[in-house]
Protein backbone atom coordinates (compact mmCIF):
# COMPACT_ATOMS: atom_id res chain seq x y z
CA UNK A 1 0.00 0.00 0.00
CA UNK A 2 1.35 3.60 -0.48
CA UNK A 3 0.61 5.92 2.42
CA UNK A 4 -1.01 8.92 0.89
CA UNK A 5 -2.02 12.26 2.85
CA UNK A 6 -2.77 15.85 1.75
CA UNK A 7 -2.03 17.63 5.22
CA UNK A 8 -0.87 20.89 6.04
CA UNK A 9 2.81 21.36 6.70
CA UNK A 10 2.31 22.64 10.54
CA UNK A 11 0.21 19.03 10.87
CA UNK A 12 3.00 17.16 9.08
CA UNK A 13 5.47 18.80 11.56
CA UNK A 14 3.91 17.88 14.58
CA UNK A 15 4.26 14.59 16.67
CA UNK A 16 0.70 13.62 15.38
CA UNK A 17 1.90 12.67 11.73
CA UNK A 18 5.23 11.01 13.59
CA UNK A 19 2.56 8.80 15.18
CA UNK A 20 0.35 8.24 12.44
CA UNK A 21 3.38 6.37 10.55
CA UNK A 22 4.58 4.28 13.57
CA UNK A 23 1.02 3.27 14.52
CA UNK A 24 0.34 2.49 9.92
CA UNK A 25 0.02 -1.17 9.72
CA UNK A 26 1.04 -2.68 6.75
CA UNK A 27 4.43 -1.51 4.11
CA UNK A 28 4.80 1.90 3.55
CA UNK A 29 5.60 1.58 -0.47
CA UNK A 30 6.15 5.38 -1.58
CA UNK A 31 7.10 8.62 0.54
CA UNK A 32 7.00 11.80 -1.21
CA UNK A 33 7.72 15.68 0.79
CA UNK A 34 8.14 18.54 -1.19
CA UNK A 35 8.77 21.45 1.16
CA UNK A 36 10.43 23.85 -1.48
CA UNK A 37 9.40 27.65 -1.58
CA UNK A 38 7.96 27.00 2.05
CA UNK A 39 10.39 28.19 4.91
CA UNK A 40 10.07 25.56 6.97
CA UNK A 41 12.69 23.61 9.17
CA UNK A 42 12.46 19.71 8.14
CA UNK A 43 15.81 18.40 8.87
CA UNK A 44 15.58 17.31 12.34
CA UNK A 45 12.67 15.58 11.35
CA UNK A 46 13.87 13.50 8.59
CA UNK A 47 16.25 11.14 10.75
CA UNK A 48 13.13 10.13 12.46
CA UNK A 49 10.93 9.77 9.15
CA UNK A 50 13.77 7.78 7.79
CA UNK A 51 13.78 5.19 10.36
CA UNK A 52 10.10 4.23 10.40
CA UNK A 53 10.69 4.25 6.70
CA UNK A 54 13.85 1.92 6.83
CA UNK A 55 11.47 -0.57 8.58
CA UNK A 56 8.26 -0.45 6.12
CA UNK A 57 10.17 -1.81 3.24
CA UNK A 58 9.86 1.65 0.96
CA UNK A 59 10.47 1.66 -2.40
CA UNK A 60 9.95 5.05 -3.40
CA UNK A 61 11.44 8.07 -1.68
CA UNK A 62 11.29 11.64 -2.56
CA UNK A 63 12.38 14.33 0.27
CA UNK A 64 12.56 18.06 -1.77
CA UNK A 65 13.21 19.84 1.17
CA UNK A 66 14.19 23.84 1.61
CA UNK A 67 17.23 25.09 0.20
CA UNK A 68 18.47 26.81 2.32
CA UNK A 69 18.61 23.93 4.94
CA UNK A 70 21.34 20.70 4.26
CA UNK A 71 20.57 17.60 6.63
CA UNK A 72 23.20 14.52 6.29
CA UNK A 73 21.53 11.08 5.08
CA UNK A 74 21.24 9.33 7.94
CA UNK A 75 22.72 6.17 8.37
CA UNK A 76 19.05 4.43 8.67
CA UNK A 77 18.80 5.19 5.12
CA UNK A 78 20.82 2.35 3.48
CA UNK A 79 19.09 -0.36 5.45
CA UNK A 80 16.24 0.58 2.47
CA UNK A 81 17.11 -2.40 1.00
CA UNK A 82 13.92 -2.73 -1.11
CA UNK A 83 14.02 0.89 -2.67
CA UNK A 84 13.55 1.26 -6.44
CA UNK A 85 13.37 4.85 -6.58
CA UNK A 86 15.01 8.16 -4.31
CA UNK A 87 15.00 11.44 -5.31
CA UNK A 88 16.69 13.67 -2.44
CA UNK A 89 17.06 17.47 -1.85
CA UNK A 90 19.40 19.76 -0.37
CA UNK A 91 21.86 16.79 1.59
CA UNK A 92 24.76 15.60 2.73
CA UNK A 93 26.69 12.85 1.60
CA UNK A 94 29.61 11.87 3.93
CA UNK A 95 31.33 8.90 1.77
CA UNK A 96 33.36 7.98 4.41
CA UNK A 97 31.16 7.47 6.96
CA UNK A 98 28.88 5.05 4.84
CA UNK A 99 28.08 1.64 6.61
CA UNK A 100 28.91 -1.75 5.06
CA UNK A 101 26.79 -1.94 1.35
CA UNK A 102 27.78 -5.49 1.29
CA UNK A 103 23.66 -5.95 0.83
CA UNK A 104 23.40 -2.62 -1.51
CA UNK A 105 19.93 -1.44 -2.89
CA UNK A 106 19.73 -4.39 -5.11
CA UNK A 107 16.56 -2.97 -6.61
CA UNK A 108 17.54 0.63 -6.90
CA UNK A 109 17.07 1.39 -11.19
CA UNK A 110 16.80 5.61 -10.47
CA UNK A 111 19.18 7.67 -7.93
CA UNK A 112 18.51 11.33 -8.07
CA UNK A 113 20.52 13.49 -5.57
CA UNK A 114 20.02 17.39 -6.08
CA UNK A 115 21.16 20.78 -4.06
CA UNK A 116 23.92 18.19 -2.40
CA UNK A 117 27.23 17.90 -0.91
CA UNK A 118 29.55 14.95 -1.64
CA UNK A 119 32.39 14.53 1.41
CA UNK A 120 34.96 12.24 0.40
CA UNK A 121 35.96 9.85 -2.64
CA UNK A 122 33.92 7.01 -2.11
CA UNK A 123 30.66 7.80 -4.08
CA UNK A 124 31.96 4.99 -6.05
CA UNK A 125 31.33 2.68 -3.70
CA UNK A 126 27.52 3.44 -3.03
CA UNK A 127 27.17 3.11 -7.02
CA UNK A 128 28.48 -0.23 -7.04
CA UNK A 129 26.25 -1.48 -4.42
CA UNK A 130 23.53 -0.79 -7.19
CA UNK A 131 23.94 -3.44 -9.56
CA UNK A 132 20.45 -2.52 -11.09
CA UNK A 133 20.98 1.48 -11.43
CA UNK A 134 19.97 2.44 -14.72
CA UNK A 135 19.73 6.13 -14.39
CA UNK A 136 22.09 8.39 -11.85
CA UNK A 137 21.29 12.00 -11.79
CA UNK A 138 23.49 14.37 -9.62
CA UNK A 139 22.26 18.53 -10.01
CA UNK A 140 23.90 21.38 -8.09
CA UNK A 141 26.29 18.83 -7.18
CA UNK A 142 29.55 20.13 -4.74
CA UNK A 143 32.16 17.83 -4.41
CA UNK A 144 36.48 18.67 -4.77
CA UNK A 145 36.92 15.26 -4.86
CA UNK A 146 36.70 12.84 -7.77
CA UNK A 147 33.59 11.26 -9.07
CA UNK A 148 34.17 7.49 -9.93
CA UNK A 149 31.36 5.69 -11.42
CA UNK A 150 31.60 2.18 -12.68
CA UNK A 151 28.32 0.41 -13.05
CA UNK A 152 27.38 -2.25 -15.89
CA UNK A 153 23.44 -1.58 -16.24
CA UNK A 154 23.81 2.35 -16.37
CA UNK A 155 22.14 3.89 -19.26
CA UNK A 156 21.55 7.38 -18.62
CA UNK A 157 23.86 9.82 -16.28
CA UNK A 158 23.39 13.75 -15.74
CA UNK A 159 25.96 15.92 -13.47
CA UNK A 160 25.63 19.19 -13.00
CA UNK A 161 27.95 21.17 -10.63
CA UNK A 162 31.74 21.71 -9.34
CA UNK A 163 33.81 18.64 -9.41
CA UNK A 164 37.52 17.56 -9.69
CA UNK A 165 37.17 14.97 -12.41
CA UNK A 166 34.70 12.18 -13.64
CA UNK A 167 35.62 8.88 -13.51
CA UNK A 168 33.79 6.74 -16.07
CA UNK A 169 33.83 2.96 -16.17
CA UNK A 170 30.10 2.45 -17.78
CA UNK A 171 29.89 0.17 -20.96
CA UNK A 172 25.85 0.48 -21.90
CA UNK A 173 26.05 4.18 -21.28
CA UNK A 174 24.04 5.93 -23.94
CA UNK A 175 23.38 8.99 -22.68
CA UNK A 176 25.70 11.71 -21.25
CA UNK A 177 25.35 15.16 -19.50
CA UNK A 178 27.72 16.34 -18.22
CA UNK A 179 27.59 20.45 -16.99
CA UNK A 180 30.49 21.86 -14.86
CA UNK A 181 30.11 25.27 -13.23
CA UNK A 182 32.88 27.61 -13.17
CA UNK A 183 34.20 29.25 -10.12
CA UNK A 184 35.96 32.70 -11.16
CA UNK A 185 38.90 33.32 -9.23
CA UNK A 186 38.09 30.59 -6.91
CA UNK A 187 41.16 28.78 -5.41
CA UNK A 188 38.75 25.37 -5.47
CA UNK A 189 39.14 26.15 -9.24
CA UNK A 190 42.66 26.38 -9.94
CA UNK A 191 43.44 23.24 -8.59
CA UNK A 192 40.86 21.50 -11.37
CA UNK A 193 42.46 18.18 -12.53
CA UNK A 194 40.08 17.46 -14.81
CA UNK A 195 41.27 14.60 -17.66
CA UNK A 196 39.37 15.17 -20.63
CA UNK A 197 40.95 12.99 -22.77
CA UNK A 198 40.13 10.19 -20.44
CA UNK A 199 36.48 11.62 -20.17
CA UNK A 200 35.79 11.25 -23.68
CA UNK A 201 37.35 8.40 -24.40
CA UNK A 202 35.18 6.97 -21.62
CA UNK A 203 31.82 7.90 -23.07
CA UNK A 204 32.41 6.56 -27.11
CA UNK A 205 30.15 4.84 -27.47
CA UNK A 206 27.22 6.90 -25.90
CA UNK A 207 24.39 8.01 -28.48
CA UNK A 208 23.44 11.79 -26.74
CA UNK A 209 26.38 13.86 -25.48
CA UNK A 210 26.16 16.94 -23.71
CA UNK A 211 29.13 19.20 -22.49
CA UNK A 212 27.86 22.42 -20.90
CA UNK A 213 30.91 25.23 -19.27
CA UNK A 214 34.62 25.06 -19.13
CA UNK A 215 34.72 21.22 -19.78
CA UNK A 216 37.21 22.27 -23.45
CA UNK A 217 39.38 24.44 -21.70
CA UNK A 218 40.72 21.40 -19.78
CA UNK A 219 41.43 19.72 -22.66
CA UNK A 220 45.04 19.22 -23.48
CA UNK A 221 46.64 20.60 -26.39
CA UNK A 222 47.98 16.88 -27.39
CA UNK A 223 44.23 16.14 -28.11
CA UNK A 224 44.37 17.78 -31.22
CA UNK A 225 47.35 16.16 -32.49
CA UNK A 226 46.43 12.47 -31.26
CA UNK A 227 42.68 12.99 -32.33
CA UNK A 228 40.06 10.60 -30.55
CA UNK A 229 40.78 6.67 -30.49
CA UNK A 230 38.43 5.45 -31.87
CA UNK A 231 34.47 6.89 -33.68
CA UNK A 232 31.73 7.89 -32.09
CA UNK A 233 29.89 5.17 -33.92
CA UNK A 234 26.52 5.13 -32.46
CA UNK A 235 26.21 9.23 -31.27
CA UNK A 236 23.21 11.15 -32.78
CA UNK A 237 23.04 13.95 -30.60
CA UNK A 238 25.36 16.27 -29.53
CA UNK A 239 25.23 19.37 -27.67
CA UNK A 240 28.02 21.87 -27.02
CA UNK A 241 29.06 25.46 -25.19
CA UNK A 242 31.78 26.22 -27.97
CA UNK A 243 33.52 29.79 -28.11
CA UNK A 244 34.37 29.89 -31.25
CA UNK A 245 36.81 32.61 -30.74
CA UNK A 246 39.03 30.11 -29.04
CA UNK A 247 41.15 27.88 -31.48
CA UNK A 248 41.52 25.12 -29.38
CA UNK A 249 37.45 24.76 -28.76
CA UNK A 250 36.89 25.43 -32.46
CA UNK A 251 39.20 22.30 -33.07
CA UNK A 252 37.99 20.49 -30.55
CA UNK A 253 34.56 20.41 -32.18
CA UNK A 254 35.56 20.18 -35.67
CA UNK A 255 37.73 16.86 -33.68
CA UNK A 256 34.52 15.87 -32.66
CA UNK A 257 32.04 16.19 -35.57
CA UNK A 258 34.65 14.29 -37.68
CA UNK A 259 34.45 11.57 -35.59
CA UNK A 260 30.62 11.31 -35.71
CA UNK A 261 29.20 9.63 -38.85
CA UNK A 262 25.57 9.31 -37.63
CA UNK A 263 25.09 12.87 -35.93
CA UNK A 264 21.46 13.59 -36.86
CA UNK A 265 20.89 16.91 -34.35
CA UNK A 266 24.06 19.41 -33.28
CA UNK A 267 22.81 21.62 -30.61
CA UNK A 268 25.69 25.26 -30.02
CA UNK A 269 25.23 27.34 -27.03
CA UNK A 270 27.79 30.16 -28.42
CA UNK A 271 29.59 32.26 -25.84
CA UNK A 272 32.00 34.85 -26.79
CA UNK A 273 35.16 35.24 -24.52
CA UNK A 274 38.57 36.91 -25.29
CA UNK A 275 39.75 35.55 -28.76
CA UNK A 276 42.73 33.82 -28.16
CA UNK A 277 43.85 33.30 -32.42
CA UNK A 278 41.29 34.89 -34.98
CA UNK A 279 39.30 32.58 -36.38
CA UNK A 280 37.36 34.15 -39.13
CA UNK A 281 38.64 31.90 -41.96
CA UNK A 282 39.17 28.69 -39.55
CA UNK A 283 36.50 26.90 -41.05
CA UNK A 284 37.70 27.39 -44.23
CA UNK A 285 41.25 25.69 -43.57
CA UNK A 286 39.53 22.67 -41.53
CA UNK A 287 40.11 19.00 -42.73
CA UNK A 288 37.90 18.19 -45.11
CA UNK A 289 35.62 14.98 -44.77
CA UNK A 290 33.75 13.08 -47.44
CA UNK A 291 29.92 13.78 -46.81
CA UNK A 292 30.77 14.48 -42.62
CA UNK A 293 26.69 15.50 -41.87
CA UNK A 294 25.05 13.44 -44.01
CA UNK A 295 23.35 12.15 -41.45
CA UNK A 296 22.65 15.85 -40.19
CA UNK A 297 19.10 16.52 -39.72
CA UNK A 298 19.24 19.71 -37.81
CA UNK A 299 21.50 22.70 -36.59
CA UNK A 300 20.86 24.89 -33.49
CA UNK A 301 23.02 27.79 -32.63
CA UNK A 302 21.90 29.99 -29.68
CA UNK A 303 23.12 33.38 -29.11
CA UNK A 304 23.81 33.49 -32.74
CA UNK A 305 25.20 36.90 -33.75
CA UNK A 306 26.32 36.93 -37.31
CA UNK A 307 30.19 36.93 -36.95
CA UNK A 308 32.45 35.97 -39.73
CA UNK A 309 33.46 33.03 -37.42
CA UNK A 310 29.54 31.63 -36.60
CA UNK A 311 28.78 32.20 -40.73
CA UNK A 312 32.04 30.10 -41.21
CA UNK A 313 30.89 27.69 -39.10
CA UNK A 314 27.37 27.39 -40.99
CA UNK A 315 29.53 26.89 -44.92
CA UNK A 316 31.31 24.55 -43.30
CA UNK A 317 28.45 22.38 -42.06
CA UNK A 318 26.57 22.95 -44.98
CA UNK A 319 29.21 22.26 -47.62
CA UNK A 320 30.21 19.32 -45.59
CA UNK A 321 26.56 18.32 -46.06
CA UNK A 322 26.10 18.93 -49.20
CA UNK A 323 28.98 16.78 -51.09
Amino acid sequence: MTLVQKMTMQTIMNTSFLSSLTCFSGPILKFGLDTRGIEISTAGHIYRWMLILSRNRIKELQLRTYTHESYNIPSCFFSCDDLEYVHLRDCILTTLHLPGLSKGFKQLHTLHLECFSLEGNHFGDLVGSCPNLEKLTLYWLISSGNINIHSTKLKILSVHGLFNHLNLHTPNLTSAHIKRKRVTGDAWEAKCNFNFSQFIASISDVENILLHGPLFECAEHDFLILKLPKLFNRLTEISLDLDLGNLKEANLAVCLFQHAPNLQLINLRLTSKKPMVPTAHFWESADRHVCLFQNLHVVCMINFTGSRAELGLLKFILEEHQC
